[in-house]
């Protein structure tokens, strides 16, 4: 117990000596004496807010100068006038050939026309010197138009299904240059194929 008492009282001195230390550096030091701040008077600040007012307005003057360049050096758009060629693709509904059957289609009665007149014969006997050899009939009829017989044609009808399609659409603007993109041409000659003419 006495070896404890006798340490705290060495660090109570000890803490006590550090305190005299500080308080006697405080004294020792130059109180700092504040100095005099200027302050203007109302003459002087209404100048100063007139000298302020003049840059603000110079300034705002500068600043519409810049708009107004701006302005002046916008891109405007450029319409162009010449002619064009619209490309455009779309979706469309597909449209497909149905071939129509022959139930679909009324019958016609195909007919041979003729003049209608009928068959005459005009028997002829032939003899010779021992009797009659043969007969000779001369048979005179009217003759029958000739009909063309056309290759037939097979016809078919448009029908809307759900399938789609897509479809590119090119449009000019004028018909100069379409023509210019798709002139008209004479088709070619085709070249007789050379073969000889004994020997094909």
């Amino acid at each position: 117990r006495k070896s404890v008492r006798k340490s705290t009282t060495v660090k109570s001195a000890a803490t006590a000596q550090r305190v005299r230390e500080r308080t006697s550096a405080r004294q020792k030091r130059k109180k700092l004496v504040p100095s005099e701040t200027w302050e203007p008077t109302q003459e002087e600040l209404l100048e100063e807010a007139k000298i302020t007012e003049q840059e603000n307005l110079k300034s705002l003057e500068k600043f519409y100068q810049m708009e107004s360049e701006k302005k002046k050096i916008r891109p405007t758009k450029k319409v162009f006038t010449g002619p064009t060629i619209t490309f455009s693709s779309m979706t469309m509904p597909l449209i497909e050939e149905i071939p129509i059957s022959d139930d679909d289609e009324p019958r016609r009665d195909v007919t041979h026309q003729s003049s209608g007149g009928s068959l005459i014969s005009h028997p002829e006997f032939i003899f010779d010197d021992d009797g009659v050899v043969g007969l000779e009939v001369e048979i005179a009829y009217d003759a029958v138009e000739p009909v063309e017989i056309k290759p037939k044609e097979v016809k078919t009808k448009s029908v809307v299904t759900d399938k789609k399609c897509a479809r590119t659409f090119l449009t000019f603007s004028n018909e100069e240059e379409f023509r210019k993109a798709f002139p008209i041409r004479k088709p070619p000659k085709v070249k007789p194929p050379q073969t000889c003419v004994f020997t094909g």
